[in-house]
């Protein structure tokens, strides 16, 4: 969220509109920071497996070429499959082509709306927060229950206790690259991730 001081420039409009907030862009040094590839092991068909393998091995080749330390956290429905320190680049594509095998194929027969937006979420409460009519008070009330219900659902998740162990092993601020067709942990990275964004993490989805 914008604060007072920052550079007009970097003020991002789109999504200023969206939350109704003035929301500048920040930047971070990517290189130096540690890396940890965050990986879902489930695909939902053969298809999205296929794709899957074929993304994790092709994060862990650019960041191998790039030398970047790079530690990773692997997870399926269940739970933690793999995690490691930080590797050198020959270890970390031994250990890539280790974690592939250990995809899973499930069909997900649940059917679920798209990913909460925690982000937007949080940014209505604070609004709400300075009103002061009764139905902003009841509707800020709703909404704490539903981050609630995100905060517990995402501390029940095998990807939060993986994205914890690989974050004890780091000791400064990290990047993310999160490989995942989001299905039993949609929810669960919404959260997560946002809040790791929030404590001056670089999130990249693949």
């Amino acid at each position: 969220m914008y604060q007072p001081g920052d550079n007009l420039k970097n003020i991002d409009w789109k999504h200023s509109v969206k939350y109704n907030e003035l929301v500048t862009r920040e930047f971070f040094e990517v290189q130096g920071q540690p890396v940890i590839m965050l990986v879902n092991l489930v695909g939902g068909s053969a298809e999205e497996s296929d794709k899957l393998a074929y993304n994790i091995i092709a994060a862990a080749l650019s960041l191998a070429q790039d030398s970047i330390p790079t530690a990773i956290a692997a997870y399926d429905d269940e739970e933690v499959v793999l995690s490691t320190r930080s590797l050198a680049a020959r270890e970390l594509m031994v250990r890539a082509l280790e974690v592939v095998k250990e995809i899973v194929q499930r069909e997900n027969t649940v059917k679920s709306l798209s990913p909460p937006d925690v982000g937007r979420l949080r940014a209505n409460l604070r609004r709400l927060g300075q009103a002061e009519s009764h139905s902003a008070a009841v509707l800020r009330e709703l909404l704490q229950i539903e981050l609630k219900s995100l905060n517990l659902n995402a501390q029940s998740s095998p990807s939060t206790a993986a994205l914890r162990e690989a974050m004890m092993k780091t000791d400064r601020q990290s990047t993310l690259v999160v490989i995942s067709s989001q299905n039993h942990d949609a929810d669960a990275l919404a959260f997560n991730l946002q809040d790791m964004t929030m404590k001056g993490n670089t999130v990249i989805s693949v």
